[in-house]
């Protein structure tokens, strides 16, 4: 199980020192630190910590303001942030949990107390992300039910088309309701519940299309979704059916994709992007 991951936002290299002292030896977690409100946004954008502890008071961007910036961007706004400072008055208090902290813990803190809400936190953190996983999952089961039943829609058109051939001996009304079954099914093929099943998709992979993108800016909106949907595991003929392309489109498109990539004919086209 890989660690968990806590930023230490503090001005005050003491205090730093202290609680990076207290974590470091009762939890099996990675530490980081920055000494302001910029820095601590910073940090959180590039590395996506499981925990921010956060001090009010410091040069610059105060730890109330890096709050509100975090909360505002959906890179960071899931992350908990506990605030720890040596103001106790009620509206402080308010203040803080108005920001978005998870938690507020007062100087001097109780080396037990601290280790107890850090503990709590990351508990919530952790079924947090599982559940986030899970909906991933469920996802993907959805997605595997839409291609079924475009496959299932595209073969009661084929059979129609059959029935119209066979029926031109028939009466002359026939094949024209046969013909407007046929646009009736065959339209709107993008249909509504799977552009929300895509939506949903992006709305759980916010990190995925913001580092894949900064890595590789050149990449179209179509290659991005197509990233996507190989992330999934999704098989060249899945994707076929999905994007309503040609299996020969699709597999041209990765061919494509694994050279804006620049990766060789060796090199795992779904491990590397799994990797973001």
């Amino acid at each position: 199980m890989p660690k968990n991951r806590i930023l230490i936002v503090d001005d005050n290299p003491h205090a730093v020192s202290l609680v990076s002292i207290v974590l470091s030896r009762k939890l099996d977690c990675e530490l980081s630190v920055a000494f302001d409100g910029s820095s601590a946004i910073k940090q959180a954008r590039e590395t996506s910590p499981d925990l921010i502890l956060m001090d009010w008071q410091m040069p610059g961007i105060d730890g109330i303001r890096a709050i509100e910036i975090l909360k505002e961007d959906q890179l960071t706004q899931t992350i908990p942030i506990i605030m720890i400072t040596c103001y106790s008055e009620k509206d402080y208090l308010e203040k803080a949990f108005a920001a978005g902290v998870v938690d507020f813990i007062r100087k001097p803190f109780d080396n037990i107390e601290l280790l107890a809400r850090v503990k709590s936190v990351l508990t919530t953190r952790d079924y947090y992300n599982k559940m986030v996983e899970a909906q991933k999952r469920e996802t993907v089961a959805l997605s595997m039910q839409t291609v079924q039943g475009e496959e299932f829609r595209n073969k009661i058109v084929s059979d129609l088309k059959h029935l119209k051939v066979k029926s031109e001996t028939e009466p002359e009304e026939l094949p024209v309701v046969i013909e407007r079954l046929i646009r009736e099914i065959a339209s709107d093929s993008q249909s509504t519940s799977w552009n929300q099943i895509e939506k949903r998709i992006k709305d759980t992979d916010q990190q995925f299309f913001r580092s894949l993108g900064e890595k590789h800016p050149n990449l179209t909106p179509a290659e991005m979704k197509l990233c996507l949907y190989l992330r999934m595991n999704l098989s060249t003929k899945e994707i076929s059916g999905m994007t309503f392309q040609t299996y020969d489109s699709v597999r041209i498109a990765r061919t494509r994709l694994r050279k804006k990539l620049n990766l060789t004919s060796d090199d795992n086209l779904v491990g590397y992007i799994s990797s973001f």
